[in-house]
């Protein structure tokens, strides 16, 4: 719960006070202001709803600031409840264009609302309009009868979070999180301008999954098959690893006026895409083609064993440079590798970039690894 009585906003990002939360009746179409009898200055949550005192309908709480409205209706967007509980997780998808962080999105959010909430116990359910924005952006093209790869994100657009809900049952009633996720092109990332002016939620993330290219490395070029190269590859400008986290880290400390000497605290998963693009680099036997045993529980021991592995393909690829700034930067980072579309499931440039039906390789381990950071599993 948050004791400070402020709340961050996922739609428009301003932070403001839960005492200043609105309410909106869809039946009078407008926006109330719905005191409780004998409110303090300083609350510490409330409620997602409250009755009309015009119409006697129930009103959904919104967001206070008088800019913060859906752009496709022109209308006030509900707050979820864990926003205005304290119980808001967000986690920041950041990474270069190129990198697949609209097929790490789609698919990760399908595995976790069919499988990997379940295996926990639980339950993960958009809130409002997201899976329906879920399956007009990534359903139909990953998920249906045409499967096809995802274009790239347009640049300079913000685009709408998805939020969802994940409910664990227990014998004294639900435990809620909510989960906020953002996609937003890799040219933002590459920028530390469009940076500041579109991404200012990261410096509130509670973790941040960093997506990187592998074919970025410059010692990876020429080492696979040109065949799978040109179907994994954009054709993107290339921006450094090393370019990528220090414009994230910039913006972080710019924002919460930190020193250098200091190190940030946000968790961060350190993740490199395409697996299955490089999978003839990868030597036999290693813990990076395993699937991911995370069943129920969240096995340390193979986080470290996957994270110890791309820290070594890393220092045989001349990239320890990368890998001491991570370590400089942030208290707490591990190292992944995974592939959103899978195994030998590269898009048909030559038939409107068919795919297969993604069966994903260890998506789900770096999300995992920061929510068990978080204390949330």
């Amino acid at each position: 719960m948050d004791l400070s009585g402020k709340f961050l906003c996922p739609y428009c990002y301003e932070v403001n006070k839960l005492a200043d939360v609105k309410y909106y009746c869809k039946k009078c179409e407008d926006v109330k202001v719905i005191p409780a009898k004998g409110m303090r200055k300083l609350v510490s949550s409330v409620p997602i709803s409250k009755l009309c005192p015009d119409c006697g309908t129930s009103a959904s709480a919104v967001c206070p600031n008088p800019r913060c409205i859906d752009p496709m209706t022109g209308k006030r967007r509900k707050l979820p409840e864990g926003t205005l509980t304290g119980e808001n997780t967000i986690i920041s998808i950041v990474g270069t264009r190129g990198a697949g962080k609209s097929h790490y999105v789609g698919v990760l959010i399908y595995e976790l609302y069919r499988r990997i909430a379940a295996d926990f116990g639980a339950s993960f359910i958009g809130f409002d309009k997201s899976q329906a924005l879920w399956q007009l952006k990534f359903g139909d093209r990953l998920y249906g009868s045409a499967a096809q790869a995802l274009d790239a994100t347009t640049a300079g657009v913000q685009e709408e979070p998805l939020i969802y809900e994940m409910v664990f049952p227990s014998r004294f009633g639900n435990i809620m999180y909510t989960f906020v996720f953002f996609d937003t092109a890799g040219e933002n990332f590459g920028d530390s301008e469009q940076m500041t002016i579109l991404n200012k939620y990261i410096y509130k993330s509670a973790g941040i999954i960093c997506l990187l290219d592998p074919f970025q490395i410059p010692d990876i070029e020429g080492k696979v098959d040109s065949n799978v190269a040109r179907g994994s590859t954009s054709g993107a400008a290339k921006t450094s690893d090393i370019e990528v986290v220090s414009n994230i880290s910039s913006l972080i400390r710019n924002y919460r006026g930190m020193s250098r000497t200091k190190k940030i605290d946000i968790p961060i998963a350190i993740t490199f895409t395409k697996l299955d693009a490089i999978r003839s680099l990868i030597p036999y036997g290693s813990t990076l083609l395993d699937t991911s045993p995370h069943i129920g529980t969240v096995d340390l021991n193979d986080i470290h064993n996957v994270d110890a592995e791309v820290r070594a393909l890393l220092t045989e690829w001349n990239e320890r440079a990368f890998i001491t700034q991570v370590e400089s930067e942030y208290k707490t980072s591990s190292f992944f590798t995974v592939s959103a579309l899978g195994f030998d499931n590269y898009p048909d440039a030559a038939n409107a970039k068919k795919i297969k039906k993604p069966q994903p390789h260890r998506v789900e381990d770096p999300f995992l690894w920061i929510l068990k950071e978080k204390g949330l599993l």
